[in-house]
């Protein structure tokens, strides 16, 4: 990649949680090499081109498996920070279960509204 992208590729693969492994000169060129989560880096093409202006490429391979850290996941399963289940922290109702006639164990189906 140019030079003058350097700094800006760097700031946001940073930003998308990349542990940066190495980076270095080939020529005229810089290169960096790191290893990014797979959810951080799909649209990763798009600002990459904006941030070299077309004039650099970039490779994707699988690294492996590592879980995500607890605090991000706790973030992603409950958007809105409250306690309460997703649907009730969107606003709609929460409809009780009844039991289907001939069927019995967990197998529930939603009550209709009371009017």
């Amino acid at each position: 990649m140019p030079e003058q992208a350097m700094g800006d590729v760097i700031g946001d693969l940073n930003s998308r949680r990349a542990v940066i492994a190495d980076m270095g000169d080939e020529g005229h060129l810089k290169f960096v090499s790191a290893t990014v989560p797979l959810d951080e880096i799909l649209g990763y093409a798009h600002a990459f081109r904006s941030m070299t202006l077309g004039r650099a490429s970039f490779t994707i391979e699988p690294s492996g498996y590592v879980q995500l850290p607890y605090p991000i996941y706790q973030a992603r399963e409950n958007p809105h920070g409250t306690d309460e289940p997703p649907a009730a922290s969107a606003g709609r109702p929460v409809l009780p279960t009844r039991p289907k006639p001939g069927i019995s164990g967990s197998c529930r189906r939603p009550m209709p509204p009371e009017n």
